[in-house]
C-alpha cells in the first residue's frame, strides 16, 4: 500500500513541477521575441532541459531519476556522487552518459540547464549556489539547507543570477491535502481553532539522517514535510510556541522524536505536530 501510495504521488508532483518549468520557458520565449537581437542564434530551438542529478542516495534512486528518465522534456546528461562506483552504476541503470565525483568536476566540463540536488542536507547550500552562479536552475530536495542563513544565501544567489530555485515539498499535493482544502473551503466545520498531526512508527536509522553533522534528525527531515503542509493549507505565517526534540531509539546523535506547537499569526489557530 505504501509503495503504491508513493508511486501515485511522485509523478503527480512532477507534473506540477514540470508545468512551472515550462511556464518559465514560455515566458523566456516571449521575452526573446521582444528582444531577440540580445540572444544567441538557436535560442528558440532549445526545448529539452539537460539535467544533472547530484547525490545518488535513496531519494534520487527511487523518486527523481526514474521520472526524469521517463519524461521526454528532460535529458539526463550527468550524475554526481562522491563514490565513483555509485556514479557508474547510476549511468548504467538510467542511461546517463557521464558521472562525476564532485559538483566542481562537473562544472569544469559541462553546464546543464537544471540541477537536481539530492545530497545530504549539509551540502545543499554549497552545491545549489555553485550551480546558480553558473546560470543553472536548481531543484533542491527538502530540507532546503541546514540553517536560515544558508537558505537566504541560496535564494539570494538565485535572484542575483536570475535563475529558478525550487524546493521539493511533495506533501502540498498529497490526497489528504486536497481533501482538507475542499473541507475547509466548504465551511462545514466552521471556524477551525486547532489542528493535530501525529506520525508514529518504529525504526532505528543508522544512515546519514541519524547524525547531526550530516543534517540528520526527524525535526529537520520529517518536520520540513508537515510544517510546509500546514503553511500551504492555511496560507499564513506561524510563530513557534514550543518545540522539543529527543533521542530515544536512534543509533546516532540526531533526534528521532519531536513535538512542535505553532500558532497562526492572523487566525490564532494552534497546530500541534507529533513525530515519534
Amino acid at each position: 500500500m505504501y509503495r503504491q501510495f508513493r508511486n501515485f504521488q511522485v509523478p503527480f508532483f512532477f507534473l506540477v513541477f514540470l508545468k512551472n518549468v515550462l511556464l518559465y520557458l514560455q515566458k523566456s520565449c516571449f521575452i526573446f521575441l521582444q528582444n531577440k537581437e540580445k540572444y544567441p542564434e538557436g535560442f528558440m530551438e532549445k526545448r529539452v532541459l539537460k539535467c544533472a542529478v547530484v547525490g545518488l542516495g535513496r531519494i534520487a534512486w527511487s523518486d527523481h531519476l526514474p521520472f526524469l528518465q521517463k519524461d521526454p522534456r528532460f535529458e539526463l546528461t550527468a550524475l554526481v556522487d562522491p563514490l565513483e562506483e555509485r556514479g557508474k552504476e547510476g549511468c548504467e541503470l538510467f542511461g546517463v552518459p557521464r558521472s562525476y565525483t564532485s559538483v566542481e568536476a562537473l562544472l569544469e566540463k559541462e553546464i546543464p540547464d537544471l540541477a537536481v540536488i539530492c545530497s545530504p542536507t549539509g551540502f545543499h547550500a554549497q552545491q545549489s549556489i555553485a550551480f546558480l552562479e553558473k546560470g543553472v536552475h536548481v531543484f533542491c530536495d527538502k530540507p532546503a539547507a541546514s540553517s536560515l542563513e544558508e537558505v537566504l544565501s541560496m535564494f539570494e544567489a538565485a535572484k542575483k543570477n536570475d535563475r529558478k530555485l525550487m524546493i521539493y515539498q511533495p506533501r502540498r499535493l498529497f490526497p489528504n491535502s486536497y481533501a482538507i482544502r475542499q473541507i475547509l473551503a466548504s465551511g462545514k466545520l466552521g471556524k477551525i481553532y486547532q489542528v493535530k498531526l501525529a506520525i508514529n512508527g518504529y525504526s532505528r536509522r543508522n544512515d546519514w539522517q541519524a547524525f547531526l553533522k550530516y543534517g540528520g534528525g526527524m525535526l529537520r527531515n520529517y518536520g520540513a514535510h508537515y510544517v510546509d503542509q500546514v503553511i500551504s493549507l492555511w496560507k499564513e505565517e506561524f510563530e513557534i510556541r514550543m518545540c522539543e526534540s529527543r533521542c530515544v531509539a536512534t543509533l546516532g546523535d540526531a533526534d528521532d522524536v519531536f513535538k512542535l506547537v505553532m500558532k497562526g499569526k492572523s487566525s490564532s489557530i494552534l497546530v500541534d505536530i507529533d513525530v515519534n
